[in-house]
């Protein structure tokens, strides 16, 4: 199945392994019978089409407050955009993800090469919000 990060989390896209304290669960999508490994317990997830389906962002406004992380992707072609997706999570899980989408760009730059930004640091970028896209 999938790789797993140091923290417990899913490090490869689409793995079937997602992290849940105090006993961490597996999401199975394709094989139902098949038998956990210890420690584990599993759960069936249902996936609307609509999430399935996926959307594309190329602009994220991130934010939060003591109690959560709020990330605000969009859409957005020349004047004109669409917010696609909004997620709140805990500190906590916030922070597991980040080290997931970190260990996945090193691994994609092992195989691709590095990935160029011209992400410029601002003032807004230093404050409680910031803003990634164009």
């Amino acid at each position: 199945m999938g790789e797993r990060g140091e923290m417990g989390i899913a490090t490869k896209a689409f793995s079937p392994f997602i992290p849940f304290n105090p006993v961490s669960f597996i999401i199975n999508t394709t094989n139902l019978a098949e038998t956990p490994p210890p420690n584990q317990q599993n759960v069936n997830i249902k996936v609307e089409d609509a999430v399935l389906k996926g959307a594309y962002s190329n602009m994220m406004f991130a934010s939060h407050t003591k109690e959560e992380f709020i990330m605000d992707f969009m859409s957005v072609f020349g004047r004109q955009g669409v917010q696609v997706a909004k997620i709140i999570t805990s500190p906590g899980h916030f922070k597991r993800i980040v080290a997931a989408l970190t260990d996945n760009l090193k691994k994609y730059e092992k195989q691709f090469g590095e990935v160029k930004s011209e992400m410029k640091k601002t003032e807004q970028s230093t404050s409680e919000s910031s803003h990634f896209g164009f």
